[in-house]
């Protein structure tokens, strides 16, 4: 099949969407609803721990159940898109009808499971675009340069609106723009977007994904990576509020981080190509997060330039995450002949993805809550959290994947 990059902005539009929704459901909504409603963090917490835990669980079951009827992925993508769009709409936007404890957890389960039926679709739809070794590369890297895309609109957008309206109507019209994108780009995917009509022909194996030495080296690294990714995604807005004193310049430091992230992801695609080894690409990207990152922990009240130019640098770094690490997967599916269970092995990334978010975002939130009455105590284990943690979960990535995949 030949790519024209009509046919990739197709299908990486649709990466804007499912990104737009991770900033204001991962950082906005605990703060928005335990400012605005009748909910303590602390039980927050355990509703995020819970709802959380049962999306986790439910990915490999989606993957399985995807694999199954391979040939209907479009279909599933381009209907839920919408039907995720609006979930989202109602979750940011409580009722009076029923109880703000059960609202809260009945569409935090309903937006996380359409999010995930589409994610592990969507993200296995390309495997069979191309077979050529920087072609995948190419194709992720327009993928999610359209999610990085969308990461920085969520980023932007609430701080926009913020300055003319409150929380709840800000998020109000977020809401909307939210499902009207989710329509317009389904409709765009489904009828522009590379046709792939494959269909596995064999039951998907679990024995064949679990016995698969590469496959599970690679999980480990994708998992203490992860852990370093989600640790300063969940604690930037206490960072930024609490140790810097700069609640209002959130959004801007997201955008940085985020225009970094963009930069990166476009550089460690090129150089694994003129390198010619993606793995070692990688590993110089999450070597570079090391010194940037520890400079954190020794800022403090005012320190704003500082952590402006390490959100854009560290930014960079975590590009090779976004450039590389799903290219990598896609290598090992093909190069292992695990066609049959593409969507499984995506729906066990998600979990690995997802498992982290719950248990470290849940742990945390709660102990900041736990020490919301010693300032002291609560900003050390931010700074720690936010700044040490990250690296010591980097190097243990980093060392895995020098071990292992070093050819």
């Amino acid at each position: 099949m030949r790519l024209r990059n009509k046919n990739l902005i197709s299908y990486s539009l649709l990466a804007f969407c499912l990104a737009f929704m991770g900033l204001p459901l991962y950082i906005y909504l605990p703060n928005y609803y335990a400012d605005n409603f009748d909910i303590t963090l602390q039980n927050i917490a355990l509703i995020l721990f819970a709802t959380r835990l049962i999306d986790t669980v439910q990915d490999p079951i989606f993957g399985l159940i995807s694999d199954k009827y391979s040939h209907l992925k479009r279909k599933i993508i381009f209907y839920l898109s919408p039907l995720m769009g609006f979930s989202f709409l109602l979750l940011f936007h409580p009722l009076d009808f029923l109880n703000i404890h059960l609202w809260l957890i009945i569409f935090l389960i309903i937006t996380f499971s359409l999010f995930s039926a589409i994610y592990i679709n969507y993200q296995s739809y390309s495997v069979n675009f191309s077979r050529d070794y920087h072609v995948k590369t190419k194709i992720i890297a327009y993928r999610e340069i359209a999610f990085i895309s969308g990461i920085i609109f969520a980023a932007l957008i609430p701080s926009v609106l913020f300055k003319i309206f409150d929380e709840v109507t800000s998020f109000l019209i977020i809401g909307f723009i939210y499902f009207i994108l989710t329509i317009v780009f389904s409709l765009i995917f489904y009828f522009f977007a590379p046709k792939n009509n494959h269909q596995i022909k064999q039951k998907p194996n679990f024995k064949e994904i679990f016995n698969n030495k590469t496959l599970r080296k690679f999980a480990l690294v994708f998992l203490f990576n992860m852990l370093a990714s989600v640790v300063p995604a969940i604690l930037i807005i206490f960072f930024v509020e609490k140790i810097l004193d700069a609640k209002n310049l959130v959004g801007i430091f997201l955008l940085l981080y985020f225009t970094g992230l963009m930069v990166g992801t476009i550089l460690w695609s090129k150089l694994s190509k003129i390198l010619n080894n993606k793995s070692r690409t990688w590993l110089i990207s999450m070597s570079l997060t090391l010194p940037i990152f520890s400079f954190c922990y020794f800022l403090g009240n005012g320190n704003i330039i500082y952590y402006g130019v390490i959100c854009i640098l560290s930014g960079i770094s975590f590009g090779g995450d976004f450039a590389l690490a799903y290219s990598i997967l896609t290598d090992i599916i093909q190069k292992d002949k695990l066609e049959n269970n593409q969507t499984i092995i995506f729906g066990f990334c998600n979990f690995i993805i997802k498992i982290s978010l719950t248990l470290i975002s849940s742990v945390l939130i709660y102990f900041i809550g736990f020490f919301e009455n010693n300032t002291s105590l609560q900003d050390n284990f931010i700074s720690f959290s936010y700044a040490l943690l990250p690296i010591f979960f980097r190097i243990i990535a980093g060392s895995i994947l020098y071990k292992n995949f070093k050819k």
